[in-house]
């Protein structure tokens, strides 16, 4: 069993149990460490999502990019102290983000930020091209114009993969406030292959 799948599947037994996002890192990171050599790590983000708001506890993930309803700027919800990855031995610490009627928020792997045009730049997040992007009212036509935006700045080729998760507070039919995500978009080599 590969690396994700075996994070993923440690993911899911432990968490029917543990509720608290910092211990729920610190047992995988325990367990995970029992296995890995002396430079494996694996980054991780682990989110609840309540009423109002989302807690974050990030292993040293790339940090969720918040898109607040009022603001034409993109937030990078980067901790006070940021935790090392999984492997390292990391102390976890949970971050509280408010997130209202209208936010939004992008979670991402490094295949997105560290993706390079023909010159060399990184793609760069804080372009009003991606803002404009990620406030189209239909989210999965905002990670589509996401992707096409990152296939353009890399010449339609990708170095690395990237997977997109892009979502917002909702209402259920009983009133009950829920997380609402789009699509989910991974991308291998340039291909998309949609979640």
């Amino acid at each position: 069993m590969d690396r994700c799948a075996a994070v993923l599947a440690l993911f899911r037994e432990l968490a029917v149990a543990e509720t608290d996002l910092v211990r729920l890192a610190t047992e995988m990171d325990t367990r995970l460490s029992r296995d890995m050599e002396i430079e494996d790590f694996v980054t991780v983000i682990l989110a609840d999502f309540a009423p109002g708001e989302v807690r974050v506890v990030n292993c040293g993930h790339h940090p969720p990019v918040k898109i607040a309803a009022d603001s034409a700027e993109l937030q990078l919800l980067t901790a006070g102290q940021s935790a090392p990855p999984l492997g390292l031995h990391p102390r976890p610490v949970r971050q509280d983000i408010p997130l209202g009627p209208g936010d939004r928020l992008l979670f991402y792997t490094d295949g997105l930020v560290e993706a390079r045009n023909h010159q060399g730049r990184f793609f760069d997040l804080s372009q009003p091209p991606v803002t404009a992007a990620l406030a189209e009212p239909d989210l999965d036509v905002a990670v589509r114009q996401l992707v096409g935006l990152l296939l353009e700045h890399a010449g339609g080729r990708l170095g690395d993969d990237v997977l997109l998760v892009l979502g917002e507070p909702g209402v259920t039919e009983g009133g009950r406030e829920h997380f609402r995500g789009g699509k989910g978009v991974a991308l291998t080599g340039g291909h998309e292959n949609s979640q």
